[in-house]
């Protein structure tokens, strides 16, 4: 090795690999690693790409790292985790796993090393969530909820969607330890419709599901039909949430829900989108009440005088205007009928 330098040359020069026998790569690179301390990459990335080593359970510490780094052994159960035992997941590993799939498990291998070896790749977080998730597949068919997954709420959806975290009321109170972690299980789960009303969620947890752009619309849907049910969800900022999701998701209130938003100490604004979804089915008088606890505009249209009431185009409050139109009996008299939304709207005279 006392010409190292002039060697590598030679094997570039002439195309010759550094070792020509799977069998002795350990062998040789253990040899430079001694002599040469940081250059077995050197004769590492000299070796042909075909060779790959069969077992690297007797590679020395050091060495283990330039054979994951050259992607220089077998992709099998046994030398990930003699690699893992002698190193963790390391810088060299992770680039190891990321460049391979479809780790093969013998079918005689007990459940604790297939557990404990998927608990090693589910916690390098330095390793992609693709990849964790591709080779813990191969490993278990479920992981326990950990503290791990409580900070990296992307690995939890991931985990859900895949099949691997049991998608249950269980797995939301083991995630205890985090609300954040809790809401990003409920936003991934495809059953939290089966278990959301037995889990006791505070008004501040369903606001920020109808809050959350990723909770799925059918979630949120769910949550608004069922707030009548749960009077710990009613709340004015549980309704000012929900107000965001009737506009921005295109959801539909139940007459009950709707009811006791209007009703409710939210804004005016989200009462009277509210009402909007209410005013068919609840009749003049009660309409007529509501609007007159909105403010002006609404208020305005209570009224009857000679001028017309402007109020906003959204919400779209044209169900409402035709239940106080009430035939040609009420205080509303008319609006362009080619405004789908209508904002100006003209009042019956206090003589008519």
């Amino acid at each position: 090795m006392h010409h190292f330098d002039d060697y590598l040359r030679v094997l570039d020069s002439t195309g010759t690999s550094s070792v020509n026998e799977s069998g002795k790569i350990v062998e040789v690179l253990s040899a430079v690693d001694r002599s040469r301390p940081d250059q077995s990459h050197e004769i590492e990335s000299r070796i042909k790409s075909d060779l790959l080593v069969d077992d690297i359970q007797t590679a020395p510490v050091r060495v283990l790292g330039v054979l994951a780094s050259g992607g220089r052994f077998r992709f099998t159960f046994e030398n990930i985790v003699a690699y893992v035992d002698a190193r963790a997941v390391d810088d060299e590993l992770v680039g190891y796993l990321e460049d391979h799939r479809g780790l093969a498990v013998p079918d005689d291998t007990s459940l604790d090393r297939r557990e404990a070896l998927a608990a090693q790749i589910l916690n390098a977080k330095d390793l992609s969530i693709d990849a964790r998730i591709a080779h813990v597949t191969h490993l278990v068919k479920e992981v326990a909820p950990s503290r791990s997954m409580e900070t990296e709420t992307k690995l939890l959806a991931a985990l859900v969607s895949a099949g691997l975290l049991v998608d249950d009321a269980t797995t939301f109170h083991a995630l205890g330890g985090s609300t954040v972690a809790q809401e990003a299980f409920l936003v991934a789960s495809r059953s939290a419709t089966d278990f959301i009303n037995s889990i006791g969620l505070t008004e501040d947890f369903i606001a920020r599901l109808f809050r959350n752009e990723a909770t799925d619309r059918n979630l949120k849907q769910f949550l608004a039909d069922n707030l009548p049910t749960n009077p710990s969800w009613q709340s004015a900022d549980v309704y000012e949430a929900l107000g965001d999701s009737l506009r921005e998701d295109q959801l539909t209130l139940y007459i009950e829900t709707a009811r006791l938003m209007v009703e409710s100490s939210a804004s005016p604004p989200t009462r009277a989108l509210a009402l909007s979804q209410y005013a068919k089915k609840a009749g003049f008088e009660v309409v007529a009440h509501h609007v007159s606890t909105l403010g002006e505009p609404y208020s305005r249209l209570l009224e009857r005088s000679h001028s017309s009431v402007e109020i906003p185009k959204n919400p779209n409050f044209r169900d409402v205007l035709e239940v106080l139109k009430n035939g040609d009996h009420g205080p509303v008299s008319s609006w362009d009928p080619l405004d789908s939304a209508p904002n100006r709207v003209w009042m019956r005279h206090p003589t008519d």
